[in-house]
């Protein structure tokens, strides 16, 4: 996926931008708006700018790497938007109330963030894919809500 390929992370796991990014993914998870979450999201010009920067990775292949990337991000966001759809229904099925779930913590595991949240005193959590951009943490796919 598009995503990963420009995620050169080396923030350290326990970084504060860790909670500060849960806290702004699960915000827009609590009004059940995808335009929220997608100002989360990493701009193609901001993992241009990553490739950029990690040219000596990509080595002579640099040029084609940035027009893959360009061809499918449209897509992988809407992947992403697929995702965030998916799992507000998935809670509402299980009898989350988005407006009432409270936000508990934010832990990051590699590439992905786990959120743990709790409504009406039972915990859960969800796992969402992110990319590290300069230390600053953006939102992807959904991977799953338990």
């Amino acid at each position: 996926m598009a995503m990963t390929i420009a995620s050169f992370a080396t923030a350290d796991i326990k970084n504060p931008s860790t909670e500060q990014a849960g806290k702004k993914i699960f915000t827009a998870f609590q009004h059940r708006a995808f335009m929220e979450y997608n100002t989360l999201v990493p701009t193609l010009t901001q993992l241009l700018q990553v490739m950029d920067a990690n040219a000596s990775f990509y080595g002579p292949y640099l040029t084609e790497a940035k027009a893959e990337i360009s061809k499918v991000y449209d897509a992988d966001v809407k992947g992403i938007e697929n995702s965030f759809v998916v799992a507000i229904e998935q809670g509402n099925a299980n009898h989350i109330n988005w407006s009432k779930a409270e936000f508990v913590s934010a832990e990051r595991e590699n590439d992905n963030l786990i959120i743990e949240f709790t409504v009406d005193g039972k915990s859960h959590k969800m796992e969402i894919a992110i990319t590290d951009i300069n230390g600053d943490l953006r939102a992807g796919k959904i991977i799953a809500l338990i």
